[in-house]
């Protein structure tokens, strides 16, 4: 399959016209995978914006999983309503921003023991590293927009952990990034957004669900397995 892609798009160029994104069973093992195609195999240091979004529209169409479920985006499910109408509109940001979430959610399972259970100090992890990968690529507008999307359709106290924490990790990535500059002198790298998660974890300033599963508390580091991973 991908030889043919190459073949594709060597005979006719990047200006190939993309068909229609197909979304009725688009989940994110599809955007993952097609997001992880492109960064290895093709150079799209020249291509522009419309070039990519077709490419990557032409990938997706050819590597959608064979999958029906349907619900809240996690690995292997369906995107939700949200996510779909943004994946039509923005189609490399979309599988981009995926395929961070796939990176934010292996490092917090081997970071926290407890991160593949909602409510907890592993889930803060991920959400909170989520956004601020996002952020460093596109800025907090995208990022939110992804963030928030992947909410959409749920309600109550796991939701309400989920979007405080992505925003923590929007609007403090600037924090990250002037305390990287100042200490290392250069920009943060995946490494330090990972090592910045587990500190504001233990400094208390992520989020948690309380003991009753009723409502928000301070993360306390609980489940960390001693070592952070950044992917």
């Amino acid at each position: 399959m991908l030889l043919g892609v190459f073949f594709l798009f060597s005979l006719f160029g990047t200006n190939v016209e993309a068909s229609e994104l197909n979304v009725n069973n688009l989940d994110s093992i599809s955007m993952v995978r097609v997001a992880k195609m492109i960064n290895e195999n093709y150079d799209t240091s020249s291509m522009t914006n419309e070039e990519l979004d077709n490419l990557t529209i032409n990938l997706l169409n050819q590597n959608l999983s064979k999958n029906t479920r349907s619900g809240v985006a996690s690995p292997g499910k369906i995107l939700n309503k949200r996510e779909k109408e943004l994946a039509k509109k923005y189609p490399s940001e979309s599988v981009n921003c995926f395929f961070y979430a796939d990176i934010a959610s292996n490092a917090a399972r081997k970071t926290f023991s407890n991160a593949t259970t909602d409510g907890t100090d592993g889930n803060a992890f991920q959400h909170f590293y989520w956004n601020i990968l996002m952020t460093d690529r596109y800025g907090a507008v995208v990022a939110e927009r992804w963030g928030t999307a992947h909410e959409y359709g749920t309600s109550g106290p796991y939701t309400q952990m989920d979007l405080a924490n992505n925003a923590a990790g929007r609007n403090t990535y600037n924090d990250c990034r002037n305390f990287t500059i100042g200490l290392m002198g250069r920009r943060p790298v995946a490494k330090d957004m990972a090592d910045w998660t587990v500190k504001m974890i233990f400094n208390r300033r992520l989020y948690k669900l309380n003991s009753a599963r009723t409502g928000l508390t301070a993360t306390t580091g609980a489940g960390y397995t001693g070592k952070v991973y950044h992917q």
